[in-house]
This record gives structure tokens, C-alpha cells and sequence, in this order.
């Protein structure tokens, strides 16, 4: 709570700290606070596409909030930017919940 009017002045004001409000998001989602938390991540994945785990932390926030389609959306669009390297990292909920 102490974040929140540094958050929506800075927003309020457009400026956009990509690593600051991905972290704000997924603290937002930890929480159980997973609509504001989609608010936040939806902003990080629009204005900083190339962000991957911001995808998952987005679906997970959509997943917490009963919103099944916009999760499997965003889980599938989280695995399809992992690289070959990278795909044995893909949590098994991001598989099992883009189906």
C-alpha cells in the first residue's frame, strides 16, 4: 500500500518504469491482489512486449481472477516466446493451463 500513490502518480504522469511496475505486478499478484495486478502487468506487456515472464506473471494475475480465457491467452503467448533454451524452464501450470 505504501507504493500505490507512486505508482498512479508516475502512471498518472506516463511515465513507464518497465522493471518497477513488473515487480509492482507480480507483488500485487503474490498478494492476492490479482486485479489489480492485471491492470498493472497489462500495461508492462503492452508498452514492453519482448518482457516474456511478464506473460506468465499476467496469466497467473488472470487465472487468479477466474478469467480462464485471458489466462490460457496469456499462458500461451508466455511458452510461444520461450526459446528452445529456455523451454525446459516453462512451469507446468503455463502448459497444462494454455490448452
Amino acid at each position: 500500500m505504501l507504493l500505490e500513490p507512486y505508482i498512479q502518480t508516475a502512471l498518472d504522469n506516463n511515465y513507464y518504469y518497465p522493471n518497477v511496475l513488473n515487480d509492482y505486478g507480480f507483488l500485487l499478484q503474490q498478494a492476492g491482489r490479482n486485479k489489480d495486478s492485471v491492470r498493472i502487468l497489462s500495461l508492462v506487456v503492452k508498452y514492453t512486449p519482448k518482457r516474456t515472464v511478464a506473460f506468465l506473471k499476467l496469466a497467473d494475475a488472470y487465472w487468479g481472477v477466474g478469467d480462464k480465457l485471458n489466462a490460457s491467452l496469456n499462458y500461451k503467448k508466455y511458452t510461444s516466446l520461450n526459446t528452445d533454451a529456455n523451454h525446459d524452464k516453462i512451469p507446468i501450470r503455463a502448459i497444462e493451463r494454455s490448452k
